[in-house]
């Protein structure tokens, strides 16, 4: 019986020891593809400049998504109102043409690490504004995009 408690207490304590997000936000594609005008906008209020922070962005796609990879635009507006763009490429499938990620018969979610151990440099709202920037004016197969923050946890 002890056994078992014992058992019991692991596994909550290291349930509990997971990270979480402060802050998640997640947008659902138009299922009816999504157009290079279709902006997804976030928002965050960061009031810390001090802490460090991680920012993570999951994708989930259909399993039959016609391409290896995605290609994005994102645009971080400061608070002061100055704009940074950059585009990014993410590897949705290995070479081998395998899904990366965790897999269901119908959809994948892969974790790409954005930033890592970053501060907010000033107070204030915060927006990412994300873009498809692929070949095709309207890409199919995406389903849904989530951005998380995470107090960034320092390993010594």
């Amino acid at each position: 019986m002890i056994k078992y408690l014992l058992i019991i207490l692991s596994s909550l304590t290291c349930i509990s020891c997971v990270d979480k997000p402060y802050y998640t936000q997640s947008y659902d594609v138009n299922p009816d593809g999504w157009s290079y005008d279709d902006t997804i906008r976030y928002e965050v209020s960061a009031t810390d400049t001090l802490g460090l922070n991680d920012m993570h962005l999951n994708i989930i796609h259909d399993a039959n998504y016609s391409y290896e990879n995605l290609y994005l635009k994102i645009v971080t507006i400061f608070p002061n109102g100055e704009k940074k763009e950059e585009q990014l490429n993410i590897d949705l499938a290995s070479n081998n043409g395998q899904w990366q990620g965790k897999c269901s018969s119908n959809s994948c979610t892969i974790k790409v690490y954005l930033l890592d151990k970053f501060k907010f440099a000033d107070q204030g709202n915060y927006n990412f504004e994300i873009q498809q920037y692929s070949r095709e004016e309207i890409l199919q197969g995406i389903q849904s995009l989530e951005i998380q923050l995470y107090n960034s946890i320092e390993k010594k």
